[in-house]
């Protein structure tokens, strides 16, 4: 049994079919330091762990809310498992959604709000063959509320809400690749009623180009990441190892650029602030034999300017993957277990 499923989007499939790889290899992980470095050692220490049953689904999606709640969801068929602390996970089944057009597409994210209503992102054309986008709005128990339509459509491959239920979204402007626009902001913010109030986070966009700096912002895009902790939205292009941190009403704050302890082309496949202000970063090294490639996870830790300060290291248990980080800088880690079963593990991380 694994977490992940096939996913509708070209670009969730090949991100979590390279977790599926990541899953079954870690493990032990070389030394990718250059030759003379030295850096201080990763150590993991278990504050708690739950265990919990993923009652026969397969999900493709974890998301962490900030009060500790779990949340994995699948588009095929369309299921939410919602694990609460000290309580057993529970199904949630959408309900009452509305009758899916021919062009429809349900996205493989989930954005989660204050008081546990859910936010799927969804994409259509009508009959004129414009494009459209935005949420279906869903209460606690999944039964369906309505779709809010974004004024602005984006290609929306990440969604987040904050606390006034103002949605913010990772993707590219339709009108991009019509010619209707020239912006290239990549961050979107939306009232709750589906207002775009502001565009922002300019990134190089590729317009079917097949050259390597295209290939890398499509990357970007398609695998970024995106969450807010603190009253701060994180903004991760992963391919790029560039961290963008914005105040909740789109000014930047701060950039990072993360030095991989291995080889400068290794991805973040996960970031998670830690409470002195460093981050645990989840990497993908990969190399290629042939058609072979092959992808070795680790973990490490950086400072505040990108710089590594631990050795390359893998998690401590098998088939497991960072999933969050809380505001007292707990780390915590989803484990596959055998069966029908995972574990949600809190951890401390520690430089020695």
């Amino acid at each position: 049994m694994s977490f992940l499923l096939r996913c509708r989007a070209r670009a969730c499939r090949a991100r979590w079919r390279s977790l599926l790889s990541l899953l079954a290899l870690l493990g032990t992980v070389p030394c990718l330091l250059p030759p003379g470095a030295r850096a201080a050692n990763l150590e993991i220490s278990v504050n708690e762990s739950q265990q919990f049953a993923l009652q026969g689904h397969t999900f493709a999606v974890a998301k962490m809310t900030r009060d500790g709640v779990l949340y994995l969801y699948s588009t095929d068929p369309l299921t939410i498992l919602r694990k609460a602390p000290s309580a057993a996970s529970s199904l949630i089944s959408p309900s009452g959604l509305p009758v899916a057009a021919p062009s429809q597409s349900v996205l493989d994210d989930l954005a989660v709000d204050s008081q546990g209503q859910l936010y799927i992102p969804v994409s259509w054309k009508d009959s004129s063959r414009a494009f459209h986008s935005g949420v279906y709005l869903l209460d606690a128990d999944g039964r369906y509320q309505r779709t809010v339509e974004f004024t602005v459509p984006a290609e929306v491959r990440r969604i987040i809400v904050d606390n006034s239920g103002n949605l913010f979204a990772l993707g590219v402007d339709a009108r991009y690749y019509k010619g209707l626009t020239t912006d290239t902001s990549v961050l979107h913010k939306y009232t709750p009623f589906g207002v775009q109030g502001r565009a922002f986070s300019p990134q190089a966009i590729p317009m079917g180009s097949s050259g390597e700096r295209n290939t890398q912002a499509k990357h970007d895009i398609d695998r970024g990441l995106l969450f807010i902790g603190g009253g701060t939205l994180y903004s991760v292009l992963t391919e790029s190892r560039v961290l963008r941190v914005f105040d909740l009403e789109g000014g930047l704050l701060k950039q990072v650029t993360f030095s991989p302890p291995g080889s400068g082309t290794d991805r973040i496949w996960h970031l998670a602030p830690l409470a002195d202000g460093t981050y645990l970063i989840h990497w993908v090294h990969s190399e290629a034999a042939g058609s072979t490639v092959t992808n070795t996870p680790y973990l490490s830790v950086h400072d505040g300017s990108g710089k590594a300060l631990s050795a390359p290291a893998s998690a401590p248990w098998s088939r497991s993957f960072l999933v969050s980080s809380d505001p007292s800088g707990n780390c915590y880690f989803l484990h596959q277990l055998e069966g029908d079963a995972a574990e949600l593990i809190s951890t401390t991380v520690r430089l020695k």
